[in-house]
């Protein structure tokens, strides 16, 4: 990743990743128990969870805020940072492509900040760069957790009238 933005500019700048509720709206994909290690400054999020009945281990997942999936990526949390600057998969994950267009148009974050969509790509909204701004990393993933829980039994193209705020049960 030697020719790509330097890897602190791919990361979102996180003081309080241990906040209370941060990944609450998005239980419903994760289930319980995780935890998030890192937010990309795209405000996809790198999660931990224990797994194992006999012999417990942690497990760093992908959680995809753009298509709303969570997946195992099978490493160890002392993995993942050798594994952001090595890994094949490293580049997708880090949407190094889009961060490198919205840093050359200027965009920059704030500590606490992520890049979120203004209309959301799971919404119709386009991956290009102005249809991003900077966040709250709290905001960007309570937010998408909470449209990604209400439009995940839709069918492909469904007309979308209304998306309610909260947790509609």
């Amino acid at each position: 990743m030697a020719q790509d933005p330097d890897l602190s500019k791919l990361v979102a700048q996180i003081a309080d990743l241990s906040a209370q509720g941060a990944l609450d709206d998005w239980r419903w994909l994760m289930g319980r128990g995780a935890r998030p290690l890192l937010v990309t400054a795209m405000g996809d999020a790198f999660v931990v969870k224990t797994e194992g009945f006999f012999s417990r281990a942690e497990v760093v997942y992908f959680l995809d805020t753009f298509t709303g999936t969570f997946v195992r990526t099978g490493l160890a949390p002392g993995d993942l940072p050798a594994a952001l600057r090595t890994s094949p998969q490293a580049a997708g994950w880090l949407r190094v492509d889009l961060v490198r267009r919205l840093l050359d148009r200027g965009a920059k974050l704030g500590a606490g900040q992520c890049l979120s969509a203004k209309h959301p790509i799971v919404l119709g909204g386009n991956l290009t760069p102005d249809n991003f701004e900077p966040t709250d990393w709290q905001v960007h993933l309570s937010m998408l957790g909470q449209v990604h829980k209400q439009v995940k039994d839709l069918p492909p193209g469904s007309t979308i009238a209304d998306i309610q705020g909260g947790d509609p049960e």
